[in-house]
Parts: structure tokens; sequence; C-alpha cells
């Protein structure tokens, strides 16, 4: 999890597989193995050429989810990618990073877990508790945080919560 890369894609060849989200030229994949069930978030921000990422449940398997350009505010270049889908743990998922063009560059494939938490009044006041993961530590399962400023549901990056809490 991470940031991973950088990656020279200049050398890739097009692996003949089309996404549903655009048309792609080379190509280069990454597997993965999922430690959690829980929303994963893959964003090529950082990347030096127009990506087009694609997840798959399997090598040569179904796609999962593809996304060609981020929204603004995503990434610094709206022309990198961002997709998030549902993981289960034990399971390896193949992420193909494809060029728009053809001029290729450096790609980073930027991993990160994604939880929903929930506010538990019974804990006492701004209290948060992760919703049930698999595979989440003990120990980062409950935060306590002076929320003023948070809402009772927010998403939760790997120990940062978004009120910055770690």
């Amino acid at each position: 999890l991470g940031a991973n890369g950088p990656f020279a894609t200049g050398a890739a060849t097009n692996s003949g597989v089309v996404a549903s989200c655009s048309t792609s030229n080379n190509d280069i994949w990454f597997a993965f193995t999922s430690t959690l069930s829980a929303q994963l978030e893959v964003t090529t921000c950082g990347s030096t050429f127009d990506t087009i990422l694609t997840a798959y449940n399997a090598c040569g398997g179904a796609e999962i989810t593809c996304n060609d350009d981020v929204a603004t505010g995503v990434c610094t270049n709206v022309l990198n990618s961002r997709i998030q889908f549902p993981t289960v743990a034990g399971t390896t998922y193949y992420f193909r990073v494809g060029d728009f063009g053809t001029a290729g560059g450096t790609v980073f494939l930027n991993l990160a877990y994604k939880f929903t938490l929930e506010m538990d009044q019974s804990a006492g006041p701004f209290s948060f508790v992760l919703a049930n993961h698999a595979g989440v530590p003990a120990a980062a399962t409950a935060k306590s945080r002076n929320a003023t400023a948070c809402s009772a549901v927010m998403m939760f990056d790997g120990c940062t919560n978004a009120c910055g809490a770690s």
C-alpha cells in the first residue's frame, strides 16, 4: 500500500486488452493481494502521462472497474486515473495502466484502503469505531478525537482520519 513507483513505460507494449472506459495503447500490469476486506482506492496520481487504470478479478479475468481521467482536485494532473472498489482479504487483483497516447512516461500506482467511521454514542462523546472490516487490527478499530469539525461518517485513510488524527 502507499505510493509505488516510479515505473518507466517507454518499453511497454500493448497487451491487446480493451478497457471499458477508454481505448489505450501501451500498458503495464500490477498484481496486488488484499490483506483486508475493505474499500480500496487506486490512483495513478503523479504519473507523467494520460493514464487509463483498470482493475481485474484475475489475470485474463473480468473487469471490475475502469477510469480514464480523474475529477478535478483528486490528482494534480486530471489526466491521471482513480478507481475504487471493495476487496476481499486474500484475493489477488490485477491492475492495468494503459497509455491513452503513445508517448508513455513515468507511472506511479498509489493504493489506500478506505474505511467508513461511525460515531458510537455508547462509547462516550467523540468516539469513532470502524465499521466491521475483516482483517483490521484491534488497535485500529477505535479512535477518540474532538469531533466538533467532523461528521459522524467519514473516510479513513490508513491510520489518519478526516480530522487529521492518527
